[in-house]
């Protein structure tokens, strides 16, 4: 699974760029429309705040997997197996972690759609 995903995140890498510029276009935006007394730009804060979230996500999952620990070898000590089976563990916390955040993401951002200004 942490090989696929590694895959994953090396082929997503050239976007890197791209979510540093939405992550920080989409908070330049969303501090302007929280201090605009405007009513309309409630939908606009919605769809500028679901860009960043997604943007900071796809930013993370790709820092976060762009390389993984190494298999576990059997050649090594003891000590050393049991170390690099917990960093494989955590990693594997991790995409789970990630995987989570993904769906509240996603039913975050369907309810920010769907909700009616007014």
């Amino acid at each position: 699974m942490l090989f696929r995903l590694h895959k994953l995140a090396l082929e997503l890498r050239p976007l890197l760029p791209f979510c540093y510029l939405l992550g920080f276009g989409g908070t330049v935006l969303t501090g302007y429309l929280l201090f605009r007394e405007a009513a309309s730009s409630s939908q606009l804060l919605g769809i500028a705040l679901g860009l960043t979230v997604w943007a900071l996500l796809l930013f993370a999952f790709i820092r976060l997997f762009q390389s993984i620990p190494p298999p576990v070898l059997p050649g090594d000590t003891f000590l050393e197996r049991l170390w690099s089976r917990c960093k494989l563990a955590l990693y594997h916390v991790l995409a789970l972690a990630v995987v989570i955040i993904g769906v509240v993401l996603l039913s975050m951002s369907l309810k920010l759609i769907s909700i009616n200004p007014g």
